[in-house]
């Protein structure tokens, strides 16, 4: 088997619109969209020898609400002193953080980079545990890349 990217399984654990997969056999990560609706013919045929070889594909299960919040609430923690630690915070405590917090972040350039590191990193580290505990052989990106 060929060894998975840890950063492919990260987009596997951050996407909650998609079921995604890893093919044991070609190393591969399939994603499909939730409703079935959009499946043509190949994929609904896919979907099918899925169900029947869970040996050969394994369910990348997205990280909940709670922990995306988690790693939300970890960058607002580790904010300098400032402006944009309370505004981080104020859209945590408000209704929609999500939406609000995301708002805050695309406010400030320096800011949005900061946290698409954050996010990068802590989804990196989930992704590492994820194939460590199923016993699948992987390999970091090279620096520089992404």
């Amino acid at each position: 088997m060929n060894k998975i990217l840890i950063r492919d399984v990260g987009f596997a654990l951050e996407s909650n619109n998609l079921l995604s997969f890893l093919d044991k056999q070609t190393s591969e990560i399939i994603h499909l969209p939730e409703d079935n609706s959009y499946y043509d013919d190949e994929t609904a045929e896919l979907v099918e020898n899925m169900h029947f070889d869970q040996e050969r594909y394994i369910r990348i299960e997205p990280l909940d609400s709670r922990s995306s919040f988690g790693v939300m609430q970890s960058f607002a923690e580790n904010q300098p002193e400032g402006f944009f630690k309370k505004q981080l915070f104020f859209a945590l405590n408000g209704r929609h953080p999500f939406g609000r917090f995301k708002g805050v972040v695309h406010s400030n350039e320096d800011l949005r980079q900061q946290w698409f590191k954050h996010k990068d990193e802590v989804y990196e580290a989930e992704a590492l545990s994820w194939l460590t505990e199923n016993g699948i052989d992987f390999e970091k990106p090279s620096k520089g890349e992404s």
